[in-house]
């Protein structure tokens, strides 16, 4: 919720609540500018940090450790009712979401909805869950500072309220549980935050959490089981995780299913590489050699297999869409509910509030079996459609208004270059006509002819000026990396190549910038007098004209920008993720409501097409004062979800349900 668009704050709040009452504060935070070079450098470093520091001191180990201390009485006995009531129900009722912890509007539009006593889904009445499963990477960017407070507690608890801090530990038998995985931006405090929240037997708002450590097995009914992995950062499974499944696998029965939840979807990765080699005998090492959590969960199938039992779903996030990879068994066109489906459904659902991803370079069938086995999983729905998915991407060129503050970042990388490039042209001798590059440009007539020897100039300028060169050199290898870094596991070269013709670009389109100006003379001093009089005379108009650059690259160089994320994504394939994250979408929120009874599993995938931006505060709820993105309200008891859309949020099925049994 931003700006005027959120609700009014009266002023000269009470300092406390009346009777009855309590004040609560809730921060509603702007989504993650993925192109703020602050951001991506704060990003990039806690992540090589969690890399590394990961390596050498695993929090999976300490858990371990921890477990192997014993918990006090309370956590056992809450852990206890938990599992409990999951096992000994008829039917269980499931939510799975991941990647969630962003913008307020997509974060609190999926909570809201989550929080539901109940959604209609084509006529059916689905009821709100009795377990709610976080698949990973619950706050974004990072761990760091309050993020677990303000990007996920605050929504879910505003939208589902739990008891107040300091109530009865025991669980509520009317409110329903919670279980977490972690996914990489969980990991880059360590696990830290994790753990507080999920592994401590506090509550997420409503949701009550019993689990001990970051990953778990938990029976359900009639024969089936969840296991939820914990792969850390590019890894696998440790020794006492391996050690825990390898004891659970021992309580399973021949025939048992078992709901298997993953960090990412490495399964898209492992077939779409087999399908690239399977003819080539060259190529030896194959995608699980090469990544280990393939290898992880690669690893629990067989322990289950092993047992008698079957992996019946594998359920992921961190591909910010819903795609469901389905055994190929039959024509391609066949409807996806014409019967019950047979084991494994592999489904991505990273839908809960981080920025919406394409899923049009999602492959068609992933080559999943072993040699002499061969076993084909067909790409049976996607959300968004692979054709809107694509129209999507080509808005990337409205960055300019989109995403105003990188454009402002654009800005300053073309105003600096403007003045290093005069400062340079009025030292002596540096132009052969004794006048600065901006007085010779207000004279020089446009022409192709011109535009030649306007590049001559400038190559001029950076041999005469180090600071110039530096700063255009700058400009290019860093749009060579990033375009070199950004290529989807394509080779890197080509990247860095065409990168730098995106940084060449900028730097022409900066000079041409600089030519049009001085002749449009905006400010009528462009002229050989004005700008002669060494570099004390010149300072203004050249500080004015380097100015109107930087607006001109925010504008012009934005657009450039966005055009080449569109352009790199279409011919390429390159910046696939750059061109969505750039535009920070909250539209196509997705998550599944699942249903395990005698009948087997029934999944729903539930899509919401936009996300609410409008609110209004919920039944006894009164803001009283806002300050920035904090709200302070004061809530009266009984009080149900602190903020309600002003236009209904209108859950659908992405594809019918589908039945594993």
């Amino acid at each position: 919720m931003s700006g005027q668009q959120r609700p009014a704050a009266s002023p000269l709040p009470p300092l406390s609540a009346p009777s009855g009452s309590r004040i609560e504060h809730v921060t509603q935070e702007r989504p993650v500018n993925w192109l703020n070079p602050l951001q991506l450098l704060q990003s990039g470093l806690l992540a090589a940090l969690a890399g590394v520091v990961g390596s050498f001191a695993d929090s999976r180990a300490l858990q371990a450790a921890r477990g192997a201390n014993g918990a006090s009485a309370a956590a056992d006995a809450r852990e206890t009712a938990a599992r409990e009531r999951l096992r000994n129900a008829d039917s269980v009722w499931i939510d799975y979401i991941a990647d969630t912890g962003d913008g307020w509007d997509a974060t609190y539009t999926v909570a809201h909805t989550l929080a539901r006593d109940a959604i209609e889904i084509d006529g059916r009445r689905l009821p709100r869950a009795d377990l709610l499963l976080m698949g990973g990477d619950q706050v974004y960017p990072t761990p760091a500072g309050s993020a677990y407070r303000t990007r996920l507690v605050d929504p879910f608890g505003s939208a589902l309220p739990g008891r107040p801090a300091g109530a009865d530990p025991q669980l509520d038998p009317a409110a329903p549980l919670l279980l977490a995985t972690p996914g990489n931006h969980d990991w880059y405090d360590g696990l830290r935050g994790f753990n507080n929240l999920f592994c401590s037997g506090q509550n997420l708002g409503g949701w009550q959490s019993f689990q001990r450590g970051s990953y778990f097995a938990v029976q359900l009914p009639h024969g089936w089981w969840l296991w939820g992995l914990d792969l850390q950062l590019e890894s696998e499974l440790d020794g006492p995780q391996r050690d825990y499944f390898t004891a659970q696998a021992t309580k399973l029965d021949a025939g048992a299913r078992v709901l298997l939840l993953v960090p990412e979807p490495s399964w898209i990765d492992e077939g779409s590489f087999r399908a690239s080699t399977q003819n080539d005998s060259d190529k030896l090492r194959t995608i699980e050699v090469q990544r280990a959590r393939t290898r992880g969960w690669k690893e629990i199938e067989s322990m289950v297999a092993t047992r008698g039992g079957r992996v019946a779903a594998t359920l992921a996030g961190d591909l910010h869409h819903y795609a469901r990879y389905a055994p190929a068994a039959g024509p391609t066109d066949a409807p996806a509910a014409a019967a019950p489906l047979a084991a494994p459904q592999r489904i991505t659902c990273g839908g809960g509030g981080a920025f919406m991803l394409g899923t049009h370079h999602l492959p068609g069938e992933l080559q999943m079996g072993r040699r002499g086995q061969p076993a084909v999983q067909r790409l049976a729905a996607t959300y968004p459609a692979i054709g809107e998915s694509r129209s999507l991407r080509n808005r990337a060129w409205q960055l300019p208004f989109t995403n105003p503050t990188f454009g402002l970042t654009l800005g300053f990388i073309y105003l600096l270059y403007a003045w290093l490039l005069q400062s340079a042209s009025l030292q002596p001798g540096a132009l052969a006509m004794g006048s600065s590059l901006f007085a010779q440009l207000a004279q020089t007539p446009w022409s192709f002819a011109n535009g030649s020897g306007l590049t001559a100039i400038v190559g001029g300028l950076w041999l005469a000026s180090p600071a110039a060169l530096l700063w255009a050199l700058l400009i290019v290898l860093g749009a060579a990396a990033f375009t070199g870094s950004s290529t989807g596991g394509k080779p890197a070269l080509p990247g860095w190549i065409g990168g730098a013709l995106h940084g060449l670009l900028h730097l022409k389109l900066a000079g041409c910038l600089i030519w049009a100006l001085a002749r449009l003379d905006l400010f009528g001093w462009a002229g050989a007098s004005a700008c002669s009089q060494g570099c004390g005379g010149a300072a203004l108009p050249s500080l004015l004209l380097s100015l109107q650059v930087g607006l001109g690259g925010w504008l012009i160089g934005c657009l450039l920008f966005g055009l080449w994320l569109v352009a790199c994504d279409a011919w390429a394939g390159w910046h696939e993720q750059e061109v969505f994250s750039a535009q920070s979408l909250g539209s196509h929120r997705c998550f599944l409501r699942m249903r395990v009874s005698r009948d087997g599993l029934e999944i729903h995938p539930i899509g919401i097409a936009a996300a609410a931006r409008r609110w209004r505060p919920g039944r006894g709820v009164t803001v009283l004062q806002k300050i920035r993105d904090t709200l302070r309200l004061r809530v009266e008891a009984g009080a149900g979800s602190r903020f309600e859309p002003e236009t209904p949020i209108t859950p659908v099925a992405i594809e019918p349900c589908i039945t594993v049994r």
